[in-house]
């Protein structure tokens, strides 16, 4: 690997180089630009929701957010826009924090409070899922 700054020879995986230069760091899905993994429809501003929804797979877009995927009405897409522009993505910390108190929570209604409890649940919810799934035609 050759330093893009003073253009020396570097390790295959270098981080840095003695004249400076450092690797970046892999951004974080809230630093992305903005348009990545976003909503595509535009109402003289962009619209900021996640876009999740395409007829398209094959080639991969155009991706719209929920609200706008059926919307036909260019008065309620500029609407759903306008809603849309103090939307920010959680961080992938931030989801899994929310995951993690959900998860929880979810265990702690079923009385689950030790690891062993929920590898015991989760064993007899699998060997019922497998006795239904066995026993269908």
């Amino acid at each position: 690997m050759e330093c893009p700054k003073c253009k020396g020879s570097l390790g295959a995986n270098a981080k840095r180089c003695g004249c400076g230069w450092q690797a970046s760091a892999a951004p974080s899905y809230n630093a992305q630009p903005l348009g990545y993994i976003q909503c595509e429809w535009t109402s003289g501003q962009r619209c900021r929701y996640p876009g999740s929804m395409t007829t398209n797979l094959g080639v991969g877009g155009p991706w719209y957010c929920n609200a706008h995927f059926s919307c036909k009405d260019p008065m309620m897409g500029a609407a759903i826009v306008e809603a849309s522009q103090d939307y920010r993505h959680h961080t992938e910390h931030e989801r899994r924090a929310e995951n993690t108190a959900r998860a929880k929570a979810y265990c702690e209604g079923l009385g689950l409070h030790t690891v062993e409890e929920k590898r015991a649940w989760l064993k007899d919810a699998v060997r019922k899922l497998t006795k239904k799934m066995d026993a269908r035609p």
